[in-house]
């Protein structure tokens, strides 16, 4: 990409960052959107932006206008990923089945997650970085197929309800400064003027969202929703879990490749034991779900993750042999898989068959938010230590403590089915 657009590494560093970006901030308001129209055409629409969008990436002359086509595509991800569960919750409103459905829901996007760096290191060979983007064409064609068999019923709160500008403003305002502060801060460290402009902007602007939802009476995400620990503590688990996760999901490509002189292809496929249990994590969560409620899946979950950055302490040194790693690495991965879909149904039951967009919203910026935090923080925690080991020990020792934090907010969530 680089020698090709001739785009420097701040380019680069802006083809990954502006989909975060804008997928990060309008999960919110396209969350509300998923609850007050139809969201079977809302999801299509969003497919049709991605697949265009991921034509104009495919195509893009310049590293400028690849960046703008990413930004559209994190855009349209945020219409999609709510809209998503809505139609879920319409077509399963009943437990058990609506638990073991979010359980394949989730584990479909482990399928792919578990795929993507196979598929894009294949994809790369053959056809070049534009390959990437254009895998998207028949995706998008399949997915508008199989969406057409989907009854168009609609459970809207209200049809004629709009979106409140004034709110949708805010909020994006809020997480597009937070989610660019954090970026920045990954680059630049947390005393850059840019870094310290753009939280400024995220404190400002959050209190007169917050003044706002309260005083609206139609508000984009109800405080009300807020006074349910249900709906609480799994919003705050889904930002710390990923914030420990993919904060070290960020380090360890480094440690594969700085101090066990990996290849990047290496690296790749060794990073293979965080993902290739997820979709069967994830399908068994649900499974669990279904019987046992949400609450013993997700302390499970949590725990399992914390034993495996705990163990990684251990293991991650200078002469690690590849064979002790799998262990922490699986159960980082499974942990995490296997909290995923408990906390989704947490979320929708808390919220109601009526917010569940606005409740997918809210839990999927939350997780968002909590990447962005870990990528920042956690490379600074590395860069900032001149022994790369005694950094990432440090980053496993943080994400081990948000995970058992995690674990003792879950603890009190009630057990109800």
């Amino acid at each position: 990409l680089a020698q090709n657009l001739h785009a420097s590494l701040l380019a680069l560093q802006w083809v990954i960052d502006g989909y975060t970006l804008t997928f990060a901030s309008l999960l919110l308001p396209f969350g509300y959107a998923s609850d007050i129209s139809p969201p079977k055409r809302l999801f299509q629409i969003g497919i049709v932006i991605f697949t265009l969008s991921s034509i104009g990436c495919g195509t893009a002359p310049s590293a400028l206008i690849l960046i703008l086509f990413r930004i559209i595509q994190g855009g349209a991800g945020a219409v999609i990923v709510p809209a998503s569960l809505v139609i879920l919750q319409n077509l399963f409103p009943k437990e058990p089945q609506r638990s073991r459905i979010i359980g394949f829901w989730a584990a479909t996007g482990g399928v792919a997650a578990a795929l993507g760096p196979i598929l894009g290191a294949f994809l790369t060979s053959y056809f070049g970085w534009r390959g990437v983007f254009w895998i998207h064409l028949p995706m998008g064609l399949i997915c508008l197929i199989l969406t057409s068999a989907i009854p168009s019923t609609q459970f809207c709160k209200n049809s004629k309800t709009k979106l409140p500008l004034t709110g949708a403003c805010l909020s994006f305002i809020t997480l597009v400064s937070l989610a660019f502060g954090c970026i920045e801060a990954g680059k630049s460290g947390w005393h850059s003027t840019l870094v310290l402009s753009s939280l400024s902007i995220f404190f400002g602007s959050g209190i007169l969202l917050l003044i706002n939802q309260k005083k609206s009476a139609v508000p984009i995400l109800p405080l009300s929703l807020f006074q349910s620990s249900s709906f609480t503590i799994p919003i705050l688990i889904g930002l710390l879990m990923n914030f420990g996760f993919f904060g070290e999901l960020f380090i360890l490509p480094f440690y594969f490749q700085e101090i066990l002189n990996d290849s990047v292809i290496k690296t790749g496929f060794s990073l293979f034991p965080l993902m290739v249990t997820v979709p069967f994590s994830s399908y068994l969560s649900g499974q669990v779900v279904s019987r046992l409620g949400p609450k013993p899946p997700t302390i499970i979950g949590l725990s399992l993750s914390a034993l495996g950055f705990l163990s990684g302490l251990q293991t991650f040194n200078l002469t690690s042999t590849y064979s002790a790693l799998i262990i922490p690495m699986t159960l980082m991965g499974f942990g995490i898989a296997f909290t995923m879909p408990a906390l989704t149904v947490l979320i929708l039951r808390a919220s109601g068959p009526y917010s569940s967009g606005v409740a997918s919203g809210a839990f999927n910026t939350s997780r968002q938010v909590g990447s962005l935090l870990g990528v920042a923080v956690f490379g600074s925690l590395i860069g900032q230590n001149p022994c790369f080991i005694d950094g990432m020990k440090n980053t496993l020792i943080f994400a081990s403590l948000l995970f058992i934090t995690s674990i003792g907010l879950a603890l009190v969530i009630s057990d109800s089915k």
